[in-house]
């Protein structure tokens, strides 16, 4: 696997040796006693035991994810302390699937074009390149990558010790501390690669609303749609009764991580050791290879680093505070509201799709074709005017984006001049609004007012011409 290290304390000029792992045992503690005769086992024990709680509380309790900096930065060229095609990941910690820390003390760096150059013959590394053979110019090789950050400790600080002569040994010194460090990984990707987030606690994200409903989850639209049919004074402790009885639900259908190779369990942690944990996406990597009397050279050229795609661990005061700008939603008090549309209406490039984005998950049963309508006004000769209904052949629901996507049969016949008008509506009126997955009805459009959170409003947009 092509690896660079952070130099944090690992392979230093003191003699430091790596090793994979340092022990942890939440459960088992040492029982001290009266004339006890101690050994390595006991304190090793002993430092097993609370590293354990540790490492366990945070596995399960805050997960895998960056807690402060490990920003990373790809040199443009433009800052004069990084280079052009250095790739740079600042300083900052860590926490992985196992609970452990990472720390990164100093800033790490590494060339890229000296990366590529080492490790261009590696199995993972070409099963992902492009190269475009240049014509009478440097070949041109592009791969995309992702940058991890692994957990490592160190052997450190070596000390005399005591050796008895039959031990058959012929050393006389021993390392007497673990450094505990990180190791940067630079993992090549191909072009499908995503990032993965939590999946667990399902039920918990469509009770807040952060997921959309499945086929299975009737029973949580039903508790929803109960919640929003009580009074508001009454809707937090009912909010509250069901987030109870969900989280025990989720909580019962966690278990330790598997390795999908060995079928190894992470237990008692939560993650697997193996795993790190994402900081940045490297994408378009551009290398340019030139030859000259024999003598192969590369040289970065382009790329990008994206450092969203990292998980990030919020701290708890944050988090308390945060909770306070949803608080009228989540109670269900005064001026929590439905979803509402955007007004900028989208015309799909060369389809028949006209595309609506909500403002919070739909409920997908609601959004149906009867729920829509589109109309056009033409205009005729000596001033008379007719509404031209237009049928809507299909409607679908993407429940990550909260899109809407109207299919008409022929989106050409839809007026084309400025003269002519475009009315598009979707009810949030009727018997069968448009609701969202708490059972608010639709609110119109983005901006809207509506007397109470159970009127609903329909949501009208009027466009003069076909949209561009």
């Amino acid at each position: 696997m092509a690896t660079y290290s952070s130099g944090n304390g690992c392979g230093s000029t003191n003699g430091t040796k790596q090793i994979g792992t340092i022990s942890a045992n939440p459960f088992v503690s040492v029982r001290y006693h009266f004339g006890m005769l101690l050994g390595v086992d006991d304190f090793e024990t002993d430092q097993a035991y609370h590293r354990g709680k540790t490492w366990l509380h945070s596995s399960w309790l805050h997960g895998n994810g960056t807690v402060w900096g490990l920003g990373v930065t790809l040199g443009d060229g433009n800052d004069p302390e990084i280079a052009l095609g250095e790739l740079v990941v600042d300083p900052g910690l860590a926490i992985d699937g196992c609970g452990r820390e990472l720390s990164l003390t100093e800033r790490a760096c590494v060339s890229l074009a000296a990366w590529y150059a080492k490790h261009k013959d590696d199995e993972d590394l070409a099963a992902v390149v492009n190269i475009n053979s240049g014509e009478g110019g440097p070949n041109t090789i592009t791969f995309n990558a992702i940058v991890t950050a692994r957990f490592s400790a160190c052997k450190w600080r070596e000390v005399p010790a005591l050796v008895e002569p039959c031990a058959g040994s012929a050393s006389d010194t021993q390392f007497s501390r673990y450094n505990e460090t990180v190791e940067l990984r630079i993992i090549p990707v191909d072009a499908s690669w995503a990032p993965t987030w939590p999946a667990h606690y399902h039920r918990l994200r469509v009770l807040l609303g952060v997921e959309a409903p499945t086929a299975d989850d009737g029973d949580i639209v039903a508790m929803l749609q109960d919640i929003a049919a009580l009074p508001p004074a009454q809707r937090g402790p009912a909010r509250l009764a069901a987030f109870r009885t969900l989280a025990a639900q989720d909580t019962i259908d966690l278990a330790p991580a598997k390795d999908a190779e060995t079928g190894e369990s992470a237990a008692p942690f939560a993650g697997l050791e193996s795993e790190g944990v994402v900081l940045a996406h490297l994408t378009n990597i551009t290398i340019e290879e030139t030859t000259k009397d024999e003598v192969t050279t590369w040289s970065y050229s382009s790329g990008s680093a994206d450092n969203t795609v990292r998980r990030s661990l919020v701290s708890t005061q944050g988090i308390q505070e945060l909770l306070t700008g949803n608080a009228a939603e989540v109670t269900g008090a005064a001026g929590s509201i439905g979803p509402q549309f955007d007004p900028n209406i989208t015309f799909e490039t060369g389809t028949n799709n006209i595309l609506l984005s909500a403002s919070k998950p739909l409920h997908p049963g609601t959004v149906v074709s009867d729920a829509f309508s589109i109309t056009s006004l033409s205009p005729l000769p000596n001033n008379a005017a007719v509404w031209i209904e237009h049928n809507i052949a299909a409607v679908t629901y993407n429940s990550a984006l909260s899109l809407v996507t109207l299919t008409l049969d022929d989106i050409n016949t839809l007026p084309l001049n400025n003269e002519s008008s475009i009315r598009i509506i979707a009810r949030g009126t009727g018997p069968m609004p448009i609701s969202g997955i708490d059972g608010l009805p639709l609110a119109g459009a983005v901006g809207s007012t509506v007397e109470n959170s159970y009127e609903g409003r329909d949501f009208v947009a009027v466009i003069i011409g076909k949209a561009s």
